[in-house]
């Protein structure tokens, strides 16, 4: 191929995918390997048409000893001869890995990509570009088919990720890279271990692709870029109706909690559904990728149940509700708190998503009918210091206006509480007594008379500044 058509393709996915916008810097990322070699080349080409600027970035992963660092020396010398800055850092994958519980190309790409943001944070880059190839993509795709991805997943490599991230030879094949080296006479570094078929990129690259070429289509790699191409712009499509059902019908709580209307999520499409699950389990801090199929479809089933009350178990220590018109998630039960209330003063209680403000004021100066989100108490009566913890088994409340006592599990089925709330709810104690359940229920303990002289307040404010 000549030299002008592979950076035609760049340029063409460039403009395309809007990847530069004029005076961007760019941080290119060379392996020293064939693929961003072709790419720091092309690019410093195109510079000066496209006004750019660019610097180099290698991570020396530390996995193959000496020819790590002959890697890194090679980038730095071809960085050197294009007048290019180079940052070159070393990593221990391998223990990273270990460490971790990850497979080394996913710990591999995790640090890479922590790598060049930190490169590209520090040279106030706006871009980071990589040198993903036509062939690439077609891997990626097969893989994600093996191991039954969505159509989500089998979009492939995205042209434009997160907005910073660019691929301009995503529509070139790894052969039309390799001539133009040979075109241009560059020379590149080859990593030994790509031979080794135990990693299922390889495999796929060096047995199974080879294979459909041959045998079932030689177009191939071509094939699946297009089903990768229409599949993301479907999915973009998918994702932008997903956040309008995600907004017309899901709450994301100040504690973390997300929050589900039932009726208006089980009359969206199953498309849709099973999308909208897997972005609640996004915004409840749980894993996508840990998410199978069938945990999706359990979901759906859990949803259009109607009984209430029930629990489901998800991967990542998520936790969801059935109420009768709601679905909660939430990321497991909070460990049990227990904390010193400020008197007088504002105490935050992440875990409850609350603060609870306490004051001492004069008789005249106290609400005549506070709501549940205050409670008013005889200052001379209470014996401080006063605590704030979570429900503890066995609590009992001497409820205002009742006689006897109650015990705090029938308070919360009273006021409907979810059960995945209850070890969340602030509950004000003084010494072994009750004194409110915050935002529900207050004690009779320190009732407010004719005879108080001094009024203790206490406010629930919905919204912790740091919640967990």
């Amino acid at each position: 191929m000549t030299t002008s058509t592979l950076q035609e393709k760049a340029v063409n996915s460039i403009v395309r995918h809007n990847m530069l916008a004029t005076g961007d810097h760019v941080v290119v990322a060379v392996s020293g390997g064939p693929d961003s070699v072709a790419l720091l080349h092309v690019l410093e080409g195109l510079h000066d048409r496209l006004s750019f600027t660019l610097s180099v970035a290698h991570l020396n992963h530390k996995l193959r000893g000496e020819p790590s660092e002959k890697d890194a020396d090679f980038v730095i010398e071809y960085a050197a001869s294009l007048g290019l800055p180079c940052v070159v850092e070393s990593e221990d994958v391998g223990r990273f890995c270990e460490e971790q519980g990850i497979s080394i190309e996913t710990g591999a790409r995790e640090m890479r990509y922590a790598f060049l943001e930190r490169v590209a944070s520090s040279d106030d880059a706006q871009k980071i570009a990589t040198g993903h190839t036509a062939d690439d993509q077609a891997e990626t795709i097969l893989m994600r088919l093996l191991r039954g991805s969505g159509a989500g997943g089998l979009a492939g490599i995205r042209p434009v990720r997160d907005g910073n991230v660019i691929r301009p030879l995503l529509d070139a094949s790894r052969q039309e890279v390799l001539a133009y080296l040979d075109d241009q006479g560059l020379a590149y570094c080859i990593d030994e271990t790509n031979a080794e078929t135990h990693h299922l990129r390889n495999h796929v690259r060096r047995s199974l692709l080879p294979v459909l070429q041959q045998d079932y289509n030689p177009e191939i790699v071509q094939v699946l870029c297009r089903i990768g191409e229409v599949l993301r712009t479907e999915s973009i499509y998918m994702d932008h109706e997903t956040e309008r059902a995600f907004a017309s019908c899901v709450i994301v709580a100040d504690t973390g909690q997300v929050k589900m209307d039932v009726r208006t999520g089980n009359s969206l499409p199953v498309a849709l559904q099973r999308r909208l699950v897997r972005h609640m389990v996004h915004a409840a801090g749980g894993q996508i990728k840990e998410l199978t199929f069938d945990h999706i479809e359990r979901f759906r089933e859990f949803v259009a149940q109607e009984k209430s009350g029930r629990l489901l178990n998800l991967p990542g220590g998520l936790i969801v509700e059935r109420r009768r018109d709601q679905i909660i998630v939430c990321r497991g039960m909070p460990e049990p708190f227990d904390m010193a209330i400020y008197v007088p003063g504002v105490t935050d209680v992440p875990v409850a998503g609350c603060r609870l403000d306490v004051r001492i004021i004069a008789p005249e100066d106290a609400p005549d009918a506070p709501d549940d989100d205050c409670a008013l108490f005889d200052a001379d009566l209470i014996q401080l210091p006063i605590q704030v913890r979570s429900r503890r088994s066995g609590d009992r409340i001497a409820p205002n206006g009742m006689a006897g006592t109650k015990a705090l599990k029938a308070v919360f089925k009273e006021r409907n509480i979810p059960r995945v709330e209850r070890d969340r709810v602030a509950v004000v104690v003084s010494a072994t007594d009750i004194l409110w359940v915050a935002g529900h229920r207050r004690s009779r303990i320190a009732r407010v008379t004719l005879g108080t002289k001094r009024v203790l307040m206490i406010t629930c404010l919905q919204g912790a500044p740091n919640h967990l």
